[in-house]
C-alpha cells in the first residue's frame, strides 16, 4: 500500500479533480437540517498524509462502522450534509475539505427536499480501473454510463432517506449552487377540515340563525389522520374557512418587507425586502364528511427566502383562515403597515414536516 502522496491517481491531487452537480432528495424527519453543524466532528477530516487504498472505489463502510460513528457523536446533531459527505468520503477516499461540497439551500431540521442542488469535487480518474460495460464505443453513451455509475455508487453508501436523483458534470468550475440560483421553489402540504355552518331555528321566538358544525369545533386532528400517513404533511388541528384563501395568497405575493415573516434573529440584522414571484395552491378532497377534509399543496417561489419565512407564511395563511385578522382587514394596506414585531407575535410557524425544497432554477 503506497502513501497517497506517491500515488499520482489519488484524488488528493487537485489537478485530477472535476466538479459535479448532484440533485439530492431527502426525508428530513431525522436530520437537524441540511448544513453541517459547527460542533459536528467526523472522521472525514482525515489527515491527508494517512495511508489509503490504491483504489478508493473499493472503500465501503460496513454497517457496524456507521453505527459506531453515530454513537461516537453523542448529542451532536446529524445533518444531511454530514451524511452525504461521509458517503462521498468512503466512495472516493477524499476528505470533506477536498470534496468542497456546496449547496443551494440550508433547509431547517425536519424539512424535506426533492431538488436540493449540490456541487462537489470528484476525481477524474475515478473510472480508470473500471471496464466499460459491453465495450461501448459511443462517447456520449460512455459518459452517461459514468454518470449513472457515480449515482449508483453514492446511493449504495447512503441511508434510504437520502437519495441522489441525478448527476451531471459542472459546465462552469466556479458554479455555486446558492449564489448562482435565480429562483427557488418550495412546497408545503397541509391537511385540514373545511369550516361548515348550518342553519338552526329557534322554536321559541321563531328566529333562524347559523351555527358551526360540532365536528369543526371538537373533531381535532385525530379524525383527520390515517394509519398510512407519512411525515410530510401537517395535519391542521383547526377547521378553516378557506373562502378567502386566494385573497390572502395574493397579499403575500410581490415585493414587500417580510420582516414579520422571518426568524426574530434576522428581523433587525438584515434587509428583509424580498419579491415572492409565486404563491398559489392546488387542493384535492381527501375525505367526504359532514365537513369535508381537504389536502392542499402550496407552491412558493422567490430568488431567496429568509430563515423560517415559508413556514411563517403558511402559518399566516392558516391563522387568516381561522379569522384571526378580521379586525385589521378594514385597512386595505393593513398587512404591510403593521409593526413587524407585533405582527410576528400573531403568526405561528407551521411545522417543518410539511415543507419541501422542490426545485432550484438557474
Amino acid at each position: 500500500m503506497k502513501d497517497i502522496q506517491d500515488n499520482p491517481h489519488h484524488p488528493a491531487s487537485i489537478d485530477t479533480l472535476e466538479r459535479y452537480t448532484l440533485i439530492v432528495s431527502y426525508d428530513g424527519a431525522r436530520y437537524s437540517g441540511f448544513q453541517r453543524q459547527s460542533s459536528s466532528s467526523s472522521s472525514s477530516c482525515r489527515n491527508p498524509d494517512s495511508k489509503s487504498d490504491a483504489n478508493p472505489l473499493k472503500r465501503r463502510r460496513p454497517n457496524n462502522q456507521i453505527k459506531k460513528r453515530i454513537k461516537n457523536r453523542g448529542n451532536v446533531p446529524i445533518t444531511v450534509q454530514e451524511t452525504l459527505e461521509d458517503a462521498l468520503e468512503f466512495y472516493t477516499g477524499m476528505d470533506r475539505f477536498q470534496l468542497k461540497l456546496r449547496f443551494a439551500g440550508r433547509t431547517d431540521g425536519g424539512v424535506h427536499a426533492r431538488g436540493q442542488v449540490v456541487a462537489v469535487s470528484l476525481p477524474r480518474a475515478i473510472f480508470s480501473d473500471q471496464k466499460v460495460i459491453n465495450n461501448i464505443s459511443d462517447e456520449n453513451e460512455n459518459d452517461r454510463e459514468k454518470l449513472w455509475t457515480i449515482r449508483k455508487s453514492i446511493n449504495s453508501r447512503l441511508p434510504n432517506d437520502i437519495s441522489i436523483e441525478d448527476v451531471s458534470v459542472c459546465q462552469d468550475e466556479c458554479f455555486d449552487p446558492r449564489l448562482d440560483a435565480k429562483r427557488k421553489q418550495y412546497s408545503y402540504m397541509l391537511r385540514y377540515r373545511q369550516m361548515v355552518t348550518f342553519e338552526i331555528k329557534n322554536v321559541k321566538n321563531n328566529e333562524c340563525g347559523k351555527t358551526i358544525s360540532p365536528i369543526c369545533l371538537k373533531g381535532g386532528p385525530q379524525l383527520l389522520r390515517t394509519a398510512l400517513d407519512s411525515n410530510r404533511v401537517w395535519i391542521c388541528p383547526w377547521a378553516l374557512d378557506d373562502s378567502k384563501l386566494t385573497h390572502y395568497c395574493e397579499l403575500l405575493t410581490g415585493t414587500h418587507d417580510f420582516s414579520a415573516f422571518v426568524h426574530k434573529e434576522a428581523r433587525k440584522t438584515r434587509d428583509n425586502k424580498m419579491t415572492v414571484t409565486r404563491l398559489d395552491y392546488e387542493r384535492v378532497r381527501f375525505r367526504d364528511d359532514v365537513a369535508p377534509v381537504w389536502e392542499i399543496r402550496f407552491v412558493v417561489e422567490a430568488k431567496g427566502f429568509g430563515r423560517s419565512q415559508v413556514r411563517n407564511m403558511v402559518g399566516f395563511l392558516v391563522e387568516a383562515c381561522r379569522g384571526s385578522f378580521e379586525d385589521l382587514e378594514s385597512n386595505q394596506g393593513w398587512l404591510w403597515e403593521e409593526d413587524p414585531d407585533r405582527l410576528a407575535k400573531q403568526i405561528p410557524s407551521a411545522p417543518a414536516c410539511g415543507l419541501c425544497l422542490e426545485h432550484v432554477m438557474y
